[in-house]
């Protein structure tokens, strides 16, 4: 007999009341009525858990019908019309239902009313020019209040065209083509198109472009506007100094801007550096804008170079007794005539004459000298004709002879003619006088004294008054033609030997050929007056 548990001895793993042995170890430990507590609480997990679930299934159909109610429309009275609003944008639409136009968006809304009655699907369309058409479906018992749509802008195109032909046309910054072409363009909502126009020699042209209001085709005309000539120069080596038509542009490399007056026509571009040969080029600009011109010159090392320039120029220049060539000129100079002094001589054959002796010439430089030049002339005689088409023309011969008076040196012999009303008046004396200070005076009183005797007069009588006087030179100034046989009459007392006339005129159109050729044969020569302006130097009279 076991002991009870309370004295120490094991309980009997039978079950109390079956009197039959546990099935198992586990079971056979639990103590009595457990498996009664075990089913009661099984039991309430069980109704806990199916209280969930129905708690669950409650809810989740109230909010299907909650959703369901707040979706299916409300009832449709069949006896009134149902609002509906269509919001468009752009704002300007025309809205069709059905292919029927029933208004104009204003502000981007307009107000429709549905028939309930209607219970087919219909198509509402909204249109507007420029813009891609668009369709919904749309029906009273659908239940919306309102749509909301957005038209596409349509592409379209638009003839580009340019004056000259030919240019660049780019449509927001893309290369399209050569005017005149048709764009085809795709707008960016309200924003407007970029065109630039571009053609070498032209100022670029920019434009906007909208698309049309209606679908007519559009057109964009644009005028370029030609740039002035540019010139390019360059030069190997670089750093040289660049002159146009002898003005001063800068250092090469350089792009002068030219003006437009020097189209067609061709400009003198000439470059120096130090220690090489200057080179000078014309350039021929063209007619009609272009692109950019380019002159290159190569500057080789130079030789040692005198610059000679005259006051007046043309003068014939000789170098150590060589003729090289007239004024102004540049001579290259061997090495071997550096060590000595240079003499030149620069001669206007019967009127100027100067002579300089140069020193101290760098190597591989070039150095200018300008020559003084006075009256070559032993005894002068300045004929002046007072007639002439303007009094300006008057003055101006009066102040050329004063300065050429100015310039006497003191051994030359002179005498000033006037003709005025057919008369002749000489001075300051009744022959040529010394060019003292004193006579030269004297000679400028006379002449201020003198007034513009009109228009016309007969200049054979100043010819023969001047050459009555055996002078070596005659400076005449007249703007009257001489008969040829008359003219030979006055300087037939001379034979082979007359005078040498300077025959100083308004204009050169009004020599006659055999008389610029009877100057030419006899140390004569021709100028305009106002161009025959003598150095402004000090008096030769200081000298």
């Amino acid at each position: 007999m076991r002991p009870p548990p309370e004295l120490g001895g094991h309980a009997d793993p039978r079950d109390a009341r079956t009197g039959a042995a546990p099935s198992n170890f586990a079971e056979a430990e639990q103590p009595a009525g457990w498996r009664d507590r075990a089913a009661r609480v099984v039991e309430e997990r069980g109704v806990s858990l199916r209280l969930g679930i129905y708690s669950g299934l409650v809810l989740t159909v109230g909010l299907i019908a909650f959703h369901l109610y707040r979706s299916v429309p409300q009832t449709i009275n069949l006896e009134q019309p149902v609002p509906f609003v269509v919001m468009a944008e752009p704002g300007d639409c025309d809205v069709y239902l059905d292919g029927k136009l029933l208004g104009r968006t204003e502000s981007g809304r307009l107000t429709l009313e549905l028939d309930p009655r209607n219970t087919d699907v219909r198509w509402m369309e909204l249109r507007k020019p420029g813009f891609e058409p668009t369709k919904r479906a749309l029906s009273a018992y659908l239940g919306l209040a309102s749509m909301q749509l957005k038209l596409r802008r349509r592409p379209f195109e638009v003839l580009v065209s340019s004056i000259p032909t030919g240019a660049e046309i780019w449509v927001e910054n893309e290369l399209r083509g050569f005017s005149p072409l048709v764009v085809k363009c795709l707008p960016d909502g309200e924003k407007p198109l970029h065109v630039i126009a571009k053609q070498a020699g032209y100022e670029p042209v920019e434009s906007e472009l909208l698309p049309p209001e209606n679908e007519a085709p559009a057109r964009l005309d644009l005028t370029l506007r030609a740039r002035p000539p540019q010139l390019a120069v360059t030069t190997e080596p670089p750093g040289a100094q660049v002159s146009i038509d002898g003005k001063a542009v800068g250092v090469s490399p350089l792009t002068a801007t030219l003006d437009d007056a020097a189209r067609g026509k061709s400009v003198a571009v000439r470059v120096a550096l130090d220690k090489h040969d200057a080179v000078e080029r014309l350039v021929e600009i063209p007619k009609s804008a272009g692109p950019e011109l380019r002159a290159e010159f190569k500057l080789g090392d130079s030789a040692t170079a005198l610059r000679i320039e005259t006051e007046p120029s043309g003068a014939e220049v000789k170098v150590n007794g060589e003729p090289r060539g007239r004024s102004p000129l540049t001579v290259k100079l061997p090495d071997d005539q550096l060590a000595t002094a240079l003499q030149v001589e620069a001669l206007v054959p019967g009127a100027w004459f100067g002579k300089l002796t140069v020193n101290d010439i760098e190597r591989s430089a070039t150095k200018t000298v300008r020559i003084p030049m006075a009256m070559f002339s032993r005894t002068v005689v300045f004929a002046l004709d007072c007639a002439a088409a303007k009094a300006e023309q008057f003055e101006l011969r009066r102040e050329n002879i004063k300065q050429k008076i100015h310039r006497l040196p003191k051994d030359r012999a002179f005498a000033v003619i006037a003709l005025s009303g057919g008369r002749t008046f000489i001075g300051p004396e009744p022959k040529p006088t010394q060019s003292t200070s004193e006579q030269k005076v004297r000679a400028y009183d006379r002449m201020d004294g003198l007034r513009w005797g009109g228009p016309g007069s007969e200049a054979i009588a100043l010819v023969t008054a001047a050459a009555s006087l055996k002078p070596d030179s005659i400076w005449l100034y007249t703007s009257s033609s001489v008969e040829r046989g008359e003219w030979m009459v006055a300087f037939e007392p001379f034979g082979e030997n007359p005078p040498a006339v300077q025959l100083l005129v308004d204009s050169a159109d009004q020599v006659e050929p055999w008389l610029a050729a009877w100057l030419s044969e006899h140390r004569g020569t021709v100028r305009v007056v106002g161009e025959d302006r003598p150095e402004a130097t000090q008096s030769a009279d200081a000298r």
